[in-house]
C-alpha cells in the first residue's frame, strides 16, 4: 500500500512537471514568434514569465540569452548595444542548445555594432566572413535570404574599408543569390546596383559606374513615387559624373529627370525637398559653367538665395559651399582674377565660420591655381599647406593632387630638388590608387612632363626612361577613362601632352619609337574604331547571344529617332517639342544601349575583345608593298610629329615646326586654291614644312592624317617644279588601326558597278547635267546598273550593297559643319544623313562620292574630321572617293571618266586616280583650268588595291594563250 501510494505521488509529480515543461515549451516558441516578427517588448515580457518558471538550468540559460538579443533592439546608441552583445558572447559561443538563428542573428548584430559603435570596419569585416563561412559550409543551416544579407553586408564593409575591388566581388556574389531568389527587378537589387555603381566611380571606372546607376533608375522609375529618395540620389550621381566628361547632353536629360520626381517627393518630407531643389540649382551652375555660360552667375545667385531662407540651412552648408568653389573656379577659368579673389574671400570666412572642412579642402584647392596664375608663389604655398593639413583630417582629401601642385609652384619657384620630392610622393600614391580618371590623368602627365625636362638638362638615361614609364601609363590611364566615347575638350589636352612627351621621348631614344607609336595608335581615333568594328562583326562568328541582336536592333532605332530629327529641322518651322522628344528617347535607348553592353560584358568575353584594337606597328609594316612609302602625321598639343613607315620598317622620326604655324598655312594654302590664285609661293612654303628632310624612294605614297590637315590634296605640293601627283600615286588614311583593317577587308569582287543619279527637277537643288553624262557614261561603257529618277532612293541604296563592288554617287551632298548628323547626300526628295550610316554594313569595294565636299566636315578633336565619307568608311566601305570642295561639274565628269577607264584596265585605285588626273591635266587646253582647283578635289581614302574587273589584264592574258593554242593547233596539223 505504502509502495502503491508512493508510486502514485511520483506519477502525480511527474505529470506537473511534464505540465509546466509543456506550458514552458509553448511559452518559449510564441516568445520566439514575437522575437522573429520585431515585437521585442511582447517577447521579453513572455521570455521572463519563462525563465521565472523553468527549472532547467540548459532552458534557463538558452532563454536567457534570447531575452537578451531582444533587448538588444530596444537599445539607444549602438554603443550600449556593443556592450550587451559582449557580454553575451562568451555564453553564446559555449551555448549548443541556441538555434541556429538566433546564432546567426547574434552574430549578424554582432558585426555591425562592432563596425557602427566602434568604427571597427576590420574586425566587423572579421566577425561576417567567419558567419559567412559557416553559412556556406553548412555549418550554420538558414535560407538564402539570409544568407544573401550577410554576403551584402560584407560588400558594405568592404565599401567602408575603402577596398572597391572587393566590395565589387561581394557584390557580385550578393546580385547572383538576388537573382537565384527571383529578385532581379525589385528594390533590393536596384540598391545594390546603386552601390556598384558608387564602388566603380572609388576605381575611376565612370562607365560602369554609370552603367550600374541607369540600372538602379531603371527599376525605381517603376514606381518613382515610391522611390523618388532614391532617384534623387541616383540621378543626382550620374549628373555628376556626366558633366566632367562633357556628356552635356545626358547631364541635361538626367537634370530633367530630377526636376520631375523631385515633385513626387513627400511635402511633409521638407529636408529631401530642401535638397533635392538645391541639387537642382547646383547643377543647373555645373553645366552652365562646363559650357562657359555667363549665366551661370545669376543661377550660383537663386541658389544663395534659397539657401538663405531655409531654417537650419547650416545642415545645407554642402551645396553652397560647392556652389561657391564651382563658381570660383569658372572665374578663375576665364581670368576673372578680381571677382575670383573676392569670392575667395568670402567662401573662406564663411566655411571657417562654419567649420566646414571638406568645403574648405577645395575651396583651398582652387585658390592655389588663382595664386599660381598670378604668380604669387608663397602665397600659394601657404594655401597648399593649409589643404594638406586639412586633409588629413579627412578620407576626401585630394593628396595626390596637392602634392603636385606644390611640386609645380617650387618648379616654378625653381626649386627643383625640392619640387622632385613631391612629384615622388604623388606618384607614391597614384601607384598606389591605380585610379583613372581626367584628374589622375592630370597629374600623371605633370609628373612625366617633369622627368623628361630633368633629363633634357642632365641627360641621364634612367631619367630619359623613367619618364617613358610614367608616359606609358598615362597612355593606360587614358584608355581606362575613354570607353567607346566621345572626346570632350579636357581629355584631348591631356592625350595631346602625352602624345608630344612620348614623341620628344623617341627622338632622344630611335629605338622606343616602335613601342610609342603603338601606344599612340591604341589611343587614337577609338570612335571610329568602335563603330567600324561594331558594324562589321558577324554575331554568329563570335557566338553571341541574342542580347548583340537586341543591341544592334537598339542602335538601327537610334538611326530611326536621328533620321526624324534631321527630317523635322527641315520643316518650316520645326516642330521644337517634337524635336526635344525625339532627343530625349535617343539618350533613353542609349541607356538601354549602355546596359544591353553591361550584360554582354559580363556574358561574352568575345564581346569585351571586339573592340581591343590588335595593331602593332611591326605588324602593319609585313603588310606593306614593297614600294609604298607612309608618312603619317601626328598633331599634339605644340607641335606636328611625322613618322615614315616602309616595307624595311620606321624610317623616320622628325617634328615639323609649331602646329599652329603649319596649320595658319595649310588654311591660307586652300583658301588660295579655292580662289584659284597662283600657288608658287605657299606651295614652297608648305611643301618645306610638311616634307622637311623627306624624300620618298617609292611609287605609291600613303598619307595617313587628321584634323585640318586632311582638308589638304598633297597632291598638289611640287618639288623641282612637279606636282607630287606626276611623282606619285597618293591616297589617305584617317589611322593606321583603321587603315591596317581596311586593307584586309577587300574583297576582290568582279568589276560591278551601280551608279545612283536622282532627279532634282522638282526639287530645290540644282540640276547636274555633267553628272548626268557621267553616269550614263559609266552606264554605257561598263554595263553598269542605272539607278535613276525615282529609283534613285536610300531603299535601292542600302538594299543593293550585297550585288555590286562599286557605288557610284553622282549627286548632290551638303555638309554641316556645327552638328554631322546632319550632313548629308541628298536623294532627290529625300536625304540619306550622316547618322543613317550608323548600324549599317555596306561590303563595297569602293565608293565614289562624286559630290560636292563630302571629304569636308565638323573637325572633332581626337576623332579627325567627321565627314561622310568617314561616316561610309566605318560602314564598312574598303575606299572611298571623295571631294574636298565644290568641284566644276564638267572638270569633275572627265575626270571621273579617265579614272574609270584606268580602273577597268587593272590599274590599282590610286594609280588609275593618279592616272586620270594626269590624263586631265594633259588633255585640257586652257592654261587656266590646269590650276588644281580643277583637277585635285577628287582624293581616294582607303584600301588603294586594284578591282578584278572583266576587262582586266588578265582576260585579256586568257584570250592570248587560247589563241596561242589554236596556232600550234594549226600549225601541228598543217605540218602533217
Amino acid at each position: 500500500m505504502q509502495k502503491s501510494k508512493s508510486f502514485l505521488s511520483s506519477l502525480f509529480l511527474f505529470f506537473q512537471i511534464f505540465q509546466l515543461f509543456s506550458q514552458s515549451k509553448i511559452s518559449e516558441t510564441t516568445a520566439d514568434s514575437l522575437h522573429f516578427v520585431n515585437q521585442y517588448t511582447e517577447s521579453i515580457r513572455i521570455r521572463k514569465s519563462v525563465i521565472d518558471q523553468t527549472k532547467e538550468f540548459s532552458v534557463l540559460e538558452r532563454n536567457k540569452i534570447k531575452l537578451k538579443l531582444s533587448e538588444y533592439y530596444l537599445t539607444h546608441t549602438w554603443q550600449e548595444g556593443l556592450a550587451l552583445l559582449e557580454k553575451m558572447k562568451l555564453r553564446v559561443a559555449n551555448d549548443s542548445f541556441l538555434s541556429d538563428d538566433y546564432l546567426i542573428e547574434f552574430y549578424g548584430n554582432y558585426y555591425h555594432a562592432i563596425a557602427y559603435a566602434e568604427q571597427d570596419w576590420e574586425k566587423s569585416l572579421e566577425v561576417a566572413k567567419e558567419l559567412l563561412n559557416k553559412i556556406e559550409t553548412t555549418t550554420l543551416k538558414t535560407t538564402l535570404a539570409k544568407q544573401t544579407e550577410v554576403v551584402y553586408d560584407i560588400a558594405y564593409v568592404y565599401g567602408e574599408l575603402a577596398l572597391p575591388y572587393e566590395a565589387i566581388s561581394y557584390y557580385e556574389k550578393a546580385k547572383k543569390l538576388y537573382e537565384q531568389q527571383g529578385l532581379a527587378l525589385t528594390s533590393e537589387m536596384a540598391l545594390l546596383y546603386n552601390n556598384l555603381g558608387f564602388e566603380y566611380s572609388r576605381l575611376s571606372n565612370f562607365k560602369k559606374c554609370n552603367d550600374y546607376y541607369v540600372l538602379a533608375t531603371t527599376i525605381w522609375e517603376k514606381n518613382a513615387s515610391e522611390n523618388a529618395n532614391y532617384l534623387t540620389t541616383a540621378y543626382n550621381n550620374l549628373i555628376y559624373n556626366f558633366i566632367p566628361y562633357g556628356e552635356i547632353k545626358k547631364a541635361e536629360f538626367y537634370l530633367n529627370k530630377l526636376k520631375k520626381v523631385a515633385n513626387q517627393l513627400p511635402t511633409t518630407d521638407e529636408i529631401a525637398i530642401h535638397k533635392v531643389r538645391l541639387s537642382i540649382l547646383l547643377n543647373e551652375l555645373k553645366i552652365q559653367t562646363f559650357t562657359d555660360n555667363i549665366s551661370c552667375v545669376a543661377t550660383h545667385q537663386k541658389l544663395f538665395n534659397y539657401y538663405k531662407h531655409i531654417p537650419k540651412n547650416d545642415n545645407f552648408i554642402n551645396y553652397l559651399s560647392t556652389a561657391n568653389n564651382v563658381l570660383l573656379n569658372f572665374y578663375i577659368q576665364n581670368k576673372k582674377n578680381q571677382q575670383a579673389e573676392k569670392l575667395a574671400f568670402e567662401t573662406e570666412h564663411f566655411l571657417k565660420e562654419n567649420n566646414y572642412t571638406e568645403g574648405l579642402l577645395v575651396l583651398y584647392s582652387h585658390i592655389v591655381v588663382l595664386k599660381r596664375n598670378k604668380k604669387e608663389y608663397r602665397k600659394a604655398l601657404y594655401y597648399i599647406d593649409e589643404a594638406l593639413q586639412l586633409a588629413g583630417q579627412t578620407i576626401k582629401g585630394n593628396h595626390a593632387g596637392l602634392l603636385v601642385s606644390k611640386g609645380i609652384v617650387l618648379k616654378e619657384m625653381g626649386i627643383l630638388a625640392e619640387a622632385e620630392t613631391y612629384y615622388q610622393l604623388a606618384h607614391k600614391i597614384l601607384d598606389e590608387e591605380k585610379s583613372a580618371d581626367i584628374e589622375t590623368l592630370s597629374y600623371s602627365t605633370e609628373i612625366a612632363n617633369f622627368y623628361l625636362k630633368k633629363f633634357e638638362k642632365n641627360q641621364e638615361p634612367a631619367t630619359l626612361q623613367k619618364s617613358f614609364l610614367l608616359y606609358e601609363n598615362c597612355v593606360k590611364q587614358f584608355n581606362s577613362i575613354y570607353k567607346n566615347g566621345l572626346f570632350n575638350s579636357k581629355l584631348i589636352d591631356y592625350l595631346d601632352h602625352v602624345q608630344e612627351g612620348l614623341f620628344r621621348i623617341a627622338q632622344y631614344d630611335f629605338s622606343k619609337l616602335e613601342t610609342v607609336l603603338n601606344a599612340i595608335e591604341h589611343t587614337n581615333s577609338k570612335y571610329l574604331w568602335s563603330n567600324f568594328i561594331r558594324n562589321n562583326t558577324s554575331k554568329s562568328l563570335l557566338e553571341l547571344d541574342e542580347n548583340y541582336t537586341l543591341l544592334q536592333n537598339l542602335n538601327a532605332e537610334i538611326v530611326h529617332y536621328k533620321s526624324n530629327i534631321q527630317k523635322e529641322k527641315e520643316k518650316k518651322p520645326a516642330n521644337l517639342t517634337k524635336i526635344k522628344t525625339f532627343e530625349n528617347t535617343i539618350l533613353e535607348l542609349t541607356s538601354q544601349i549602355e546596359q544591353l553592353q553591361l550584360k554582354l560584358l559580363k556574358s561574352n568575353a568575345n564581346y569585351s575583345r571586339l573592340f581591343e584594337s590588335k595593331y602593332t606597328t611591326s605588324d602593319f609594316i609585313s603588310t606593306l608593298q614593297a614600294d609604298e612609302t607612309l608618312i603619317n602625321y601626328y598633331p599634339t598639343k605644340e607641335n606636328v610629329y611625322v613618322v615614315v613607315l616602309t616595307k624595311e620598317g620606321v624610317k623616320q622620326l622628325t617634328k615639323i615646326e609649331n602646329k599652329e604655324n603649319l596649320y595658319q598655312t595649310v588654311v591660307a594654302y586652300r583658301n588660295a586654291l579655292l580662289s584659284k590664285k597662283d600657288l608658287k609661293q605657299l606651295n614652297k612654303e608648305l611643301y618645306d614644312k610638311l616634307f622637311k628632310n623627306i624624300t620618298p624612294h617609292s611609287n605609291q605614297l600613303t598619307i595617313v592624317c587628321k584634323g585640318i590637315l586632311s582638308f589638304l590634296p598633297f597632291e598638289t605640293l611640287q618639288v623641282n617644279n612637279k606636282f607630287l601627283v606626276e611623282q606619285y600615286a597618293i591616297h589617305y588614311a584617317s589611322s593606321l588601326t583603321l587603315y591596317a583593317f581596311q586593307r584586309d577587308i577587300s574583297t576582290q569582287k568582279k568589276f560591278k558597278l551601280a551608279v545612283f543619279h536622282p532627279n532634282y527637277e522638282n526639287t530645290t537643288s540644282s540640276i547636274l547635267p555633267f553628272a548626268e553624262r557621267e553616269a550614263l557614261f559609266l552606264k554605257e561603257k561598263f554595263n553598269a546598273t542605272y539607278f535613276s529618277d525615282n529609283r534613285a532612293t536610300k531603299t535601292n541604296f542600302f538594299k543593293n550593297t550585297g550585288s555590286y563592288s562599286i557605288y557610284h554617287l553622282a549627286m548632290h551632298a551638303q555638309v554641316n559643319n556645327d552638328n554631322e548628323d546632319e550632313s548629308k547626300l541628298i536623294f532627290g526628295l529625300e536625304n540619306l544623313y550622316f547618322s543613317d550610316l550608323y548600324a549599317q554594313k555596306l561590303p563595297l569595294d569602293l565608293l565614289v562620292l562624286s559630290a560636292c565636299e563630302t571629304g569636308y566636315g565638323k573637325n572633332i578633336e581626337g576623332e579627325g574630321i567627321m565627314s561622310l565619307s568617314r561616316a561610309f568608311t566605318y560602314s564598312g566601305v574598303a575606299a572611298t572617293i571623295h571631294s574636298l570642295w565644290q568641284i566644276p561639274d564638267k572638270q569633275g565628269g572627265e575626270i571621273m571618266h579617265f579614272f574609270y577607264d584606268y580602273l577597268a584596265e587593272g590599274f590599282s585605285k590610286s594609280e588609275a586616280l593618279q592616272l586620270a588626273k594626269l590624263k586631265f591635266l594633259k588633255s585640257v587646253k586652257a592654261e587656266e583650268l590646269k590650276h588644281p582647283y580643277y583637277w585635285s578635289g577628287f582624293v581616294l581614302s582607303g584600301n588603294p588595291n586594284a578591282l578584278v574587273s572583266e576587262t582586266n589584264y588578265l582576260y585579256y592574258l586568257f584570250v592570248a594563250i587560247v589563241l596561242l593554242g589554236l596556232l600550234f593547233f594549226y600549225f601541228f596539223k598543217f605540218r602533217k
